[in-house]
């Protein structure tokens, strides 16, 4: 519940103090195998300087290196400016700087760390790390299966993510996510919400089944199988209803999208609201500090900047699902030193594993750990683009095997897209947060004991009659305004987020405290 004043304000302001509690808990480093075009720098909020100020207090042993600042407002205008400033205050996005590496030492692991101890020596310097490669999530399967050569008919029934929860096809044992369960519900297709695509390359814009950008941020990589990527993801999640090929879950959505990097998902920000959602579809090199030697990778919030971007948004009430990544890594591994444990770190995101659909078992590429709290389907997966399944044309394409996390990831969003849109249309306030709970709560439990490594798949029909029963009020991540009287001195209240002790002088005549997060 929300805490309400009542008399005597007492308010705590801490414009910065979630961001700051949940840095990277150890340093990271360069490792043998990976690319990093840059080394990301947080300051320290004391030093008061303007961004152009910054790189001086570096004070680098390579003075030819580039530093720039990480997060610049290269599209925003009017208010869109304000509220990027106000978030460059809360969470220091003014004080993180971009040193680019060199392109003939993006893999020179001893130079690169070498800059990484130097800064670390630095007073000035709160964070540092080497930026790995944003890498696209390898398919997971390979068939062979070729095209077929087809005029494009009705694939609906192909899309057995959509379906029931248990017995959606005789091939396989998990169902899906239960979407027709929802169809009696106001706002089910998806209106009044926003998803936003964050991938490397961007969907076609002029296929037959997929709606147009509202908005673009940055430049998509053109290359054709990263464009088919996010074809194949903004399909599952809102493929227009034509009475053929494939409907997404969330049909009637407006969709935007957003190139990789950071500070392009830090300028859409402004661009979106409480309830909107963002759905993440690559994802970083990394995990060699475990011991994978092969793929390697890790969710983007694995480094700091990304992590203080996906804070900002959640806290805006904006959800975010971001794929767990495909790299059989248990993120729970003590090396990470707490980097993905919610008790240390939260973003507010819901992360995304991947599930084999034959046997009901986490797929066994995917990551998992406690972090990982909903998953779908990883493989087997009928949607738009690539052309297995249907290319009569570069507009009509069709897939039946998009897989991986990759797959996974835009199941959750679309679904959540949907839940969302039906909790705006019955006033109903579900904040990032409440909505990961409840999509695991109330989701199907996998076989043996998968649902403990990545937690369970959305019940969209469950998940609705919990939002429904949710009474409108938001519970914020604010420090709470209260009332304080006699009666309250020596007492602990609690919300659920934030406690706060309340002492008094032993004549009661002055009141003190100590807010805890």
């Amino acid at each position: 519940m929300k805490i309400k004043s009542l008399a005597l304000l007492i308010c705590a302001v801490l414009p910065s103090f979630s961001a700051l509690a949940e840095n990277i808990p150890v340093i990271q480093i360069a490792w043998k195998g990976n690319t990093y075009p840059a080394i990301m720098v947080k300051m320290k909020a004391a030093s008061g300087l303007t961004r152009q100020q910054l790189p001086a207090l570096l004070a680098l042993g390579d003075s030819s290196l580039s530093v720039n600042a990480a997060f610049k407002h290269a599209t925003a205008r009017g208010t869109e400016i304000s509220e990027l400033q106000a978030l460059d205050a809360k969470y220091g996005f003014d004080r993180y700087l971009r040193i680019a590496i060199p392109d003939e030492r993006k893999r020179d692991i001893a130079y690169i760390n070498g800059i990484v101890e130097e800064l670390k020596q630095n007073a000035n310097v709160e964070v540092v790390y080497p930026e790995a490669e944003l890498i696209p999530h390898e398919d997971a399967v390979k068939t062979g299966r070729a095209a077929k050569q087809l005029k494009v008919i009705d694939y609906r029934s192909l899309q057995y993510y959509t379906k029931g929860p248990h017995g959606s096809s005789p091939s396989y044992s998990l169902g899906g996510v239960n979407r027709d369960s929802v169809n009696q519900f106001e706002g089910h297709e998806g209106a009044n919400v926003t998803i936003l695509s964050h991938e490397l390359g961007m969907w076609n814009q002029n296929h037959i089944n997929l709606p147009k950008a509202a908005f673009i941020l940055g430049t998509p990589n053109n290359n054709q199988a990263m464009t088919d990527h996010d074809t194949a993801s903004v399909g599952i999640m809102a493929a227009t209803d034509i009475g053929a090929g494939v409907k997404g879950l969330a049909w009637n959505t407006r969709m935007a999208y957003a190139a990789a990097g950071s500070d392009q998902l830090y300028n859409a920000i402004p661009r979106l609201q409480a309830g909107d959602v963002v759905q993440i579809g690559f994802e970083i090199a990394g995990g060699q500090q475990v011991g994978c030697a092969d793929v390697c990778a890790l969710p983007l919030e694995s480094q700091q900047a990304y992590f203080d971007v996906l804070k900002a948004l959640t806290d805006k009430g904006v959800h975010v699902i971001e794929a767990a990544a495909n790299g059989n890594i248990d993120l729970d591994n003590s090396a990470f030193g707490g980097l993905f444990d919610l008790k240390k770190r939260d973003s507010g995101a819901i992360l995304a594993g991947a599930i084999n659909p034959v046997d009901s078992m986490r797929a066994s590429f995917s990551n998992y750990g406690s972090r990982v709290t909903s998953a779908s389907w990883g493989l087997y997966v009928t949607s738009t683009g690539y052309g297995d399944l249907a290319r009569p044309n570069a507009n009509e394409t069709y897939t039946w095997q998009f897989n991986g996390t990759s797959s996974a990831n835009p199941i959750i969003a679309g679904a959540v897209a949907s839940l969302s849109s039906i909790a705006k249309a019955h006033g109903k306030t579900v904040t990032p947060r409440q909505m990961r709970d409840i999509i695991h709560d109330t989701g199907t439990p996998l076989a043996g004991n998968t649902s403990t490594l990545i937690g369970t798949q959305p019940d969209m029909g469950r998940a609705v009659e919990k939002i429904l029963e949710l009474d409108g009020e938001v519970i914020s991540d604010e420090a709470p305004v209260i009332s304080v009287d006699r009666a309250t001195i020596n007492t602990v209240a609690t919300s659920t987020n934030w406690s706060y002790p309340v002492t008094a002088s032993s004549d009661q005549a002055n009141v003190s405290w100590e807010w805890k997060f």
